[in-house]
């Protein structure tokens, strides 16, 4: 894809919690983050990250929680391409990724306020 873009600064980076990405058309099956069955190097998006890009996302693995399948056509292009597996990707993993975005919140004492209802867009 291009170039890197400069990093964020340590004291934004140290106040995030929890990232979840779902169906990343930038997912690599080498993230020691991910989760989904799309295992193989052959499984890689249709924007593959770059070997540096892969080793500091992996320097912060305890943080980040990538989820993807194989019938996925943007994180996992093996195969037949297939959009409705995007979308099943994103709608298998919303109970595991939001247990642990609790789990990894559990414990904050100081957490923003959230509204009750969040509004999702789905967009192609």
């Amino acid at each position: 894809m291009g170039e890197l873009i400069p990093g964020m600064l340590k004291e934004l980076i140290d106040r995030i919690t929890a990232v979840v990405l779902m169906g990343d058309p930038r997912h690599m099956a080498c993230e020691e983050y991910h989760h989904g069955t799309a295992h193989k190097e052959d499984e890689d998006g249709v924007f593959p990250r770059s070997p540096e890009q892969v080793e500091i996302l992996n320097s912060h693995k305890d943080k980040i929680s990538s989820y993807c399948n194989r019938k996925d056509a943007l994180c996992a292009v093996r195969g037949k391409r297939n959009l409705a597996g995007h979308y099943d990707t994103i709608s298998s993993f919303v109970t595991p990724a939001k247990e642990w975005v609790l789990e990894m919140i559990d414990g904050i004492e100081e957490l923003p306020e959230v509204p009750d209802e969040l509004e999702v867009t789905k967009w192609i």
